[in-house]
């Protein structure tokens, strides 16, 4: 049976114009076309010789349509542009940037049909020679010698004639990769038992819409008078502001569109009565019927399930009327959380800075149990992290158990807490539960992001680690595995007992051993215990500078429990 092999592909050459990041549209069209790689969109001024430019597709976040940017954004306050361009007409290419985390490539079609057309050329003959294979192998980071790969590849090119002759047809190159990856003791390992299981510097609008597209459901407005309207930006600092209207649109159009619970808005207001009173039309013509209310007059809060598509604002006493009525959680300030417990209105949230949370928590830990089990409390950096202000947070060990966190539900933005953390009448002290935790294999590890040179070949070993309570903090590591991060095999267990198996993190993190500098990370995966099921595993990793999810690094292990 014939495969179909149709494939498809940016349009050959298409021209628009560009808007430059300081909002000007550029005199001269572009010139855009995709490489013959199929991996980079090659572009170019198309009225002077200057050197074309490229960019990667797979560091591409998202296509935006309209005016949606920040660059657009800028545009827009230009009368002429407004007028003389059509919205429907324009797109954004948003990608990943190493310094600024993220830069946008803005463009304007002659109409809003080029703008539908430029995808849809069909165009691939289907078949891999073997410069293409081999090329295919360097990216799959295989120490290979390029002989017995070009031996292997005739061994699999059994048809000999036709198109396919001298090259690898899709069944032809289902049998190179299967010469390659054949693994007798793995094979042995998985006929034994077999389940297949799967582990569970600028304001910018740009912040909070990959924010909320993560799932943020708290996010915090610095609110200051502009010239001419209110801006957000970060107080007395050079920190340049965006528009505040751009940001609540940006807010309404993109707030729910990862999950329908409700969003907090922080409000850190700056500014006299007369411009809160503006603010305060400002909030309810942007988001009308989103707005939650007062609710101060309710003897137990809503649950999210209730508050679904709502926004709640968050905001300190002493406001304008207009604005008051708006504000439907409370600023409370937290000193002693027995007495404050039931001081405080139910609707109202305290704020500590992470020293002084700390320091709360170690100094009395049931009483912190019981005022968060009814309360909420926002906790934000201390003052000497002066990228606290980051709308992109790095990627990190912190982040990397956040995201885990609120990953196990399909990142809807909250998290049932466990019974030792609300306040329960049950022992906090759980029945110690053991974990074995057995790492295989792995394949397809990429080379670190660091990495320049395409013909290094990583060394990779795997850190097993813990987190959680204090009692529960293990870590383990598994030998180097030298020259290989196509298929790099292990076989090496861990036991790990738990205490507090509710509140547990298991981390799996690849990196390549380095004996004269740092070891350079590959990957990981974290996951809370109580969300992985027992037997074999294939677990995409997170890899590179972003912590992207990588559909071909895999990680191979066997993981089982009992009761102790």
């Amino acid at each position: 049976m014939d495969r179909q092999t149709n494939t498809d592909l940016v349009n050959v050459e298409a021209t628009m114009r560009r808007v430059k990041n300081n909002g000007l549209v550029a005199s001269s069209p572009l010139i855009l076309k995709l490489a013959a790689d199929q991996r980079h969109i090659i572009y170019f001024d198309n009225a002077c010789f200057k050197k074309s430019k490229t960019a990667t597709l797979n560091k591409a976040l998202e296509v935006r349509s309209g005016w949606n940017t920040d660059v657009f954004h800028k545009a827009m306050k230009s009368k002429t542009f407004v007028t003389k361009v059509n919205e429907s007409a324009c797109f954004s290419i948003i990608f990943r940037h190493p310094i600024r985390h993220f830069k946008s490539l803005n463009l304007i079609c002659e109409d809003a049909q080029t703008r539908q057309n430029w995808k849809a050329d069909k165009n691939r003959n289907g078949y891999l020679a073997f410069e293409e294979t081999w090329n295919l192998l360097l990216s799959l980071n295989l120490e290979l010698d390029k002989q017995i790969a070009r031996k292997t590849f005739e061994k699999s090119d059994f048809r000999k004639e036709g198109p396919s002759a001298d090259a690898l047809d899709f069944d032809e190159f289902h049998h190179f990769f299967r010469y390659l990856t054949d693994r007798p003791d793995l094979r042995d390992i998985i006929r034994h038992y077999l389940c297949g299981h799967q582990l569970m510097g600028d304001a910018t609008i740009e912040g909070y819409i990959l924010a909320l597209k993560k799932g943020a459901r708290l996010l915090e407005l610095d609110i200051w008078p502009g010239e001419n309207d209110l801006q957000v930006t970060h107080g007395h600092t050079l920190v340049k502001p965006v528009s505040l209207s751009v940001v609540l649109k940006a807010i309404n159009n993109y707030g729910f569109s990862t999950t329908p619970y409700p969003i907090i808005l922080s409000l850190e207001i700056h500014c006299d009565v007369r411009k809160q009173a503006i603010l305060a039309d400002m909030l309810v013509k942007t988001f009308g019927k989103k707005l939650h209310k007062n609710v101060a007059h309710l003897k137990t809060l809503p649950s999210p399930e209730e508050l679904k598509n709502k926004i709640l604002l968050k905001g300190k006493g002493g406001l304008a009327k207009e604005l008051a009525t708006l504000i439907a959680i409370v600023s409370a300030k937290l000193v002693n959380p027995l007495v404050d417990l039931e001081r405080h209105a139910i609707n109202s949230m305290a704020s500590k800075s992470e020293d002084q949370l700390v320091a709360m928590v170690e100094e009395n830990q049931p009483a912190m149990v019981k005022y968060t089990s009814q309360h909420l409390v926002k906790c934000y950096p201390r003052g000497t992290r002066t990228s606290s202000t980051n709308m992109n947070p790095t990627a990190d060990l912190a982040n990397d158990l956040n995201t885990a966190m609120f990953s196990i539900n399909g990142n809807c933005g909250y998290v049932l807490k466990p019974d030792c953390l609300q306040n329960k009448e049950s022992s906090t002290e759980q029945q110690v539960k053991r974990m074995i935790v057995r790492i295989l294999s792995a394949n397809f590890l990429p080379k670190p992001s660091t990495t320049t040179s395409k013909e290094d070949v990583i060394d990779p070993y795997v850190k097993v680690e813990t987190f959680g309570m204090p009692s529960d903090r293990v870590k383990y590591r598994t030998a180097v595995i030298r020259n290989n991060g196509f298929n790099p095999c292990w076989n090496e267990s861990f036991r790990i007992d738990l205490r507090y198996a509710d509140s547990a993190f298991l981390r799996f993190c690849i990196k390549d051993y380095n004996l004269r500098a740092k070891d350079d990370f590959i990957g990981q995966y974290t996951i809370p215990v109580n969300s992985i099921r027992p037997g074999y595993s294939y677990i995409h990793l997170k890899t590179g500078f972003y912590r992207q999810e990588d559909p071909a690094a895999v990680l191979f292990v066997f993981i089982s429990f009992k009761a102790e």
